[in-house]
């Protein structure tokens, strides 16, 4: 068990973030002692193979898992109905709220840099004041405040943008 540093290939000096855990409670080979400097090739090695880079040394106790096995696929994202919407107001502390075609309604305050965002909407049509905004389920939709004047509607501006969740 190391840090990982910003550190050279292959090197471990002069780098105060990758360094020896003295009385390590975790190091599997002998709880309570210290822990090795090795490089950040090493650790990156021994998080899916329990070897170093090279595959010579072992970096746990013969017979454990590594922490993540190459074998094994990463877990299922599970499916969603739900989406969210992020934006930015023009000040902090800005209340925000944000109302379904049904008429439910959520509030939520920008942070320091105007930033508000809403999640597990259900999918379908909102409005953020005279702004329409479209949720769809597993996307992150975008409206910044306050919206423009296009045409006869208020549209958000830039158009409501779409991002994976």
């Amino acid at each position: 068990m190391f840090a990982v540093g910003d550190t050279a290939p292959w090197s471990t000096i002069a780098n105060s973030t990758n360094s020896a855990v003295k009385r390590n409670p975790y190091y599997s080979p002998a709880p309570g002692s210290p822990t090795p400097k090795r490089p950040n090739e090493d650790f990156v090695a021994a998080v899916s193979s329990g070897r170093n880079a090279r595959g010579t040394l072992r970096f746990d106790q013969k017979g454990t898992a590594p922490i993540f096995s190459l074998d094994s696929p990463a877990p299922a994202k599970p499916q969603t109905s739900t989406g969210s919407v992020m934006g930015y107001g023009q000040f902090d502390g800005e209340t925000v709220t944000i109302e379904s075609a049904s008429h439910e309604r959520w509030s939520t305050i920008t942070d320091g840099s105007g930033f508000f965002g809403f999640v597990r909407l259900p999918a379908g049509e909102y409005r953020i004041g005279d702004c329409a905004v479209q949720v769809t389920a597993a996307r992150v939709s975008r409206i910044d405040l306050p919206c423009q004047w296009q045409g006869d509607a208020r549209q958000n501006r830039p158009t409501s943008e779409h991002h994976d969740e």
